[in-house]
């Protein structure tokens, strides 16, 4: 199989932000303005000098109607040398063009989602194959590692934690997660007590949608908020904090599976 071309991180977040701008017909001076900053700032992002940093990258995405995952996404050039790769290898099944015809009737939003998950489970994907191929081997019985990535920055349990850019570092685990896992994500706050405690690792399925009753991850003016999905509303476990009303800037961005203890960890 050939070799897919890499291209530098820089070069793709210019590629993305550049196409996320034409896709929501904002040029370099409106972006500064909508930013506050000077336009040389947004020049020298579009000529690949520099990148934004992890505090800007949030602004820029709430301006131009983007997830965070898709400014750091492969470009349409390396998707196409991807596709192309694979199709000298192996033929594309009828299967997996229904699931292109589908994407393709998908709305902005509907993409967003699909691609985060994607994203998410590719990487899982690829870090269960290493691990497979050069899974440590012991005296008595070959040891298998669970790979699951990790997210440090805490989600609220609170009134609200505002996200911040964060990349998912793979942690390894001795037994296997709950079916559906894409990611652990950190508790902060005691609003969910006594469900969820201030510093609680939990398992997540990333999804944007959830039935009532159900406990997810939530993202609302920047925050994120781990809360259980009542009617209308997202409710607090603790009796000391007030729900919050749902809208329409509210979205769901995964399901929770349960609290990852020390039992999934080496002694």
């Amino acid at each position: 199989m050939n070799e897919l071309h890499q291209i530098s991180l820089r070069e793709r977040i210019r590629l993305n932000l550049i196409s996320a701008m034409d896709k929501a017909n904002i040029n370099q001076v409106q972006l500064a303005e909508k930013l506050g900053i000077s336009k040389g700032t947004v020049n020298n992002w579009a000529r690949g000098n520099n990148s934004p940093d992890v505090d800007m990258v949030p602004k820029i995405c709430h301006v131009l109607g983007i997830s965070i995952l898709s400014l750091y996404a492969p470009t349409k050039f390396e998707e196409l040398e991807s596709i192309t790769s694979i199709r000298k290898s192996e033929p594309i099944t009828d299967d997996e063009i229904e699931h292109i015809k589908k994407y393709r009737t998908l709305d902005e939003y509907g993409k967003q989602a699909v691609d985060s998950i994607l994203n998410i489970e590719y990487t899982r994907a690829l870090e269960i194959q290493k691990q497979t191929s050069h899974k440590e081997i012991t005296a008595e019985s070959p040891v298998l590692f669970y790979p699951v990535p990790e997210y440090s920055e805490p989600v609220s349990a609170g009134t609200g934690r505002p996200i911040d850019l964060a990349y998912p570092e793979n942690i390894m685990l001795i037994k296997e997660p709950p079916r559906g896992t894409s990611f652990i994500a950190h508790v902060n706050g005691d609003s969910m007590d006594p469900t969820f405690q201030d510093g609680d690792m939990v398992f997540v399925h990333a999804q944007n949608e959830i039935k009532q009753g159900q406990i997810g991850i939530f993202f609302m003016d920047g925050q994120e908020f781990i809360k259980e999905l009542g009617d209308g509303e997202l409710i607090s476990h603790n009796s000391k904090y007030e729900s919050i009303e749902l809208d329409e800037s509210i979205r769901c961005q995964g399901l929770v599976l349960g609290i990852c203890d020390e039992s999934y960890f080496e002694d």
